[in-house]
């Protein structure tokens, strides 16, 4: 059986709850399909096709690694286009480079098992808080790069407790997740 599959930065409950918080801002007027809370995160690796008896090994690439301390400041609402509609992202302003030296070894480990079980895209941290995003005055249709809609007030600085190994599984309501593994992260001091 084939699985859909991803790693992924996992926030708390009131975590997820602030994320969401954060883009109830007045005035911006967005037309959306919010994302229930328990389904926001911060996607690592996108695995659209693994093979069950991969899991084991997906699971002993994490251990294998040493991973780092993740501190993410979130500080933007951005829209990122899709056509005539988009998506909600909550971002960081700031690179961190222990999130991308994460990104790149799991993304090389990924393909090390199974060179054809993984994209290896440009990695850009974000945070999905709705899909189906239609702005109240949309930008020019052909633009593809993100738009920032909102700086916060207040930066949400996000002490990075756990990354997890998930399922996703589409059904005609949305899909599911199912958290397979997840490994501590140390904390900042």
């Amino acid at each position: 059986m084939r699985l859909r599959l991803f790693f992924a930065l996992w926030p708390s409950r009131e975590e997820q709850l602030l994320f969401r918080k954060s883009a109830d801002v007045p005035g911006l007027g967005l037309s959306a399909r919010w994302l229930a809370p328990e389904k926001i995160h911060l996607t690592l690796a996108f695995l659209p096709s693994v093979e069950e008896e991969r899991v084991g090994p997906l699971c002993s690439l994490v251990e294998r690694l040493r991973l780092p301390t993740i501190p993410l400041r979130l500080d933007r609402l951005l829209f990122q286009p899709a056509g005539r509609e988009g998506l909600l992202w909550l971002v960081p302003n700031t690179p961190c480079p222990a999130l991308a030296q994460l990104v790149r070894s799991l993304q090389e480990g990924c393909a090390a098992l199974d060179p054809s079980s993984g994209e290896r895209s440009r990695f850009s941290p974000h945070i999905t808080l709705a899909r189906r995003v239609v702005l109240p005055c949309p930008p020019e249709t052909r633009r593809r790069h993100p738009i920032v809609l909102r700086r916060l007030a207040q930066p949400i600085d996000w002490p990075v407790r756990e990354v997890a190994l998930v399922s996703s599984e589409a059904l005609p309501e949305g899909s599911r997740y199912i958290r397979l593994a997840s490994w501590a992260l140390p904390t900042p001091a």
